[in-house]
């Protein structure tokens, strides 16, 4: 059994995932308190779950584009939570995951938003016609007004910044699908667990020392105006 868990937006997402399936999951809207409450959250979702951490065989955490404060807290607890229990941790782009929620397309385009403080939107475009996603753009930091040139015919769109994308397809007379659901805007711990699993086996990650995040800001935060 995997655990998995998100903290790159101001939702936690938890997951339990097992032989191919989401044994439970659970999205919460912790904002600012995900510091404070982080732990308690998987702590009370593994007992609500009637599961011990002696149970679990691998961990996987969101590693971004994300914020810096929320990435710290995911990939933070995870870590000393690996290291305490000796198990295998592998790190998986919240883009991909994202991606993967919209399955069997040739371009879907994750768009996701840094905020008015810098106005920046990471964007990234995956392969979704397999499974895990294959990357095909890793993520990057665009203007809004940039956007346009990295779209393409018959692409996908998702994520939070899909009214900014729309816009800027409209512009260039693109013929793209706007996903606007929320549902592919949280980065669902179930699909961040199952992808992690499959590159696990494939041998890929694993040590939670290698993991790294990815930021919505390019440190330092630039000032607008």
């Amino acid at each position: 059994m995997w655990l998995a868990v998100d903290t790159s937006t101001s939702m936690m997402s938890v997951a339990l995932w097992q032989k191919d399936e989401v044994w439970a999951e659970q999205v919460l809207p912790l904002g600012r308190s995900m510091l404070a409450r982080g732990a308690e959250v998987i702590d009370r979702f593994l007992s609500d779950a009637g599961v011990i951490r002696d149970q679990l065989h691998g961990l996987a955490v969101g590693t971004g584009p994300g914020s810096y404060t929320g990435l710290r807290v995911g990939i933070g607890l995870m870590q000393g939570l690996a290291l305490s229990l000796g198990l295998p941790l592998v790190g998986v782009k919240t883009s991909r995951v994202l991606a993967a929620a919209l399955y069997g397309f040739d371009r879907v385009v994750v768009t996701q938003y840094s905020g008015p403080r810098t106005g920046h939107i990471a964007l990234s475009i995956y392969n979704t016609s397999q499974f895990p996603p294959e990357e095909v753009q890793p993520p990057i930091l665009v203007k809004a007004d940039e956007l346009g040139s990295h779209l393409a015919m018959d692409c996908q769109i998702v994520g939070d910044a899909a009214p900014q994308a729309m816009v800027a397809e409209e512009n260039d007379d693109l013929a793209c699908l706007h996903i606007a659901s929320p549902i592919f805007s949280v980065p669902r711990a179930g699909f961040l667990a199952s992808i992690a699993f499959h590159l696990w086996e494939a041998g890929r990650g694993g040590d939670p020392a290698e993991l790294q995040g990815v930021y919505l800001t390019k440190p330092p935060i630039p000032k607008r105006g």
